[in-house]
Parts: structure tokens; sequence; C-alpha cells
């Protein structure tokens, strides 16, 4: 089932017809293989790092973010790496992201990472 359809329950029927117009663009942000998404980030972007190449080169739990925010995270949080950081991060479904943030950061951050689903890891 799509996202489109996995959403559709939760939308207001007032504010079907707008999200409509919204929808249209969500299909701009998936991707057939890795290959595709690495090539939006940097073509689209121009972000060649280092969270880019782990991002890519995940063969653990499944990393769920949005491809654009690829650079973005990198821009603010790379100040942070090797040092003992504090991480939040709330819905982390598999752990997937949690294992990528320790490789990007460092073994010393140290992670609180809630979940709505207490079966998600």
């Amino acid at each position: 089932m799509g996202f489109k359809n996995r959403i559709k329950p939760f939308v207001p029927r007032k504010v079907l017809p707008y999200a409509r117009r919204w929808w249209g663009s969500i299909d701009e942000y998936s991707f057939d293989t890795a290959r595709s998404v690495e090539s939006a980030i940097r073509q689209n972007y121009g972000y060649d790092g280092h969270l880019l190449e782990l991002f890519l080169g995940n063969k653990d739990n499944v990393v769920h973010k949005w491809h654009h925010y690829i650079p973005v995270y990198d821009r603010y949080f790379s100040r942070y790496r090797g040092q003992s950081t504090k991480f939040l991060e709330i819905g982390v479904s598999n752990g997937g992201s949690l294992q990528l943030w320790r490789k990007y950061l460092s073994e010393k951050a140290s992670s609180l990472a809630p979940d709505i689903d207490k079966n998600c890891f």
C-alpha cells in the first residue's frame, strides 16, 4: 500500500482537494534504486559528503530518511562528530538511523530513541 493510500483515512474530507495538489509532488521523492538517490543528492544539492556514503552503504537495518535531508543533516550535525554528543531521535522504527548516527557521529555519541511502537526493535 502506497503512502497516499495509507494517509488518506487520516486526512479530513475538507482537506482532500488541497492534499491532492500536494500528493502530486510526493513522487519526486521516491526512487527505485540507491544509485538514483545518490545521483539526485549529488546533482540536485551538490552534496558528496561522508553522511551520503554511510547512507548509501548501509547494509544494516533500514534507514528511512527523505533524501534531501542528508546534506542538511551534515551541515548542522558535522560539528558534533567525534564528540561525546547526546542525541535524541524521536521515531526510530527498526533502528537503522541510530546505527547511521553512531557511525557518523562516533562511538562516543549516546542516543535516546523513543518510538510509539513498543515492538520497533
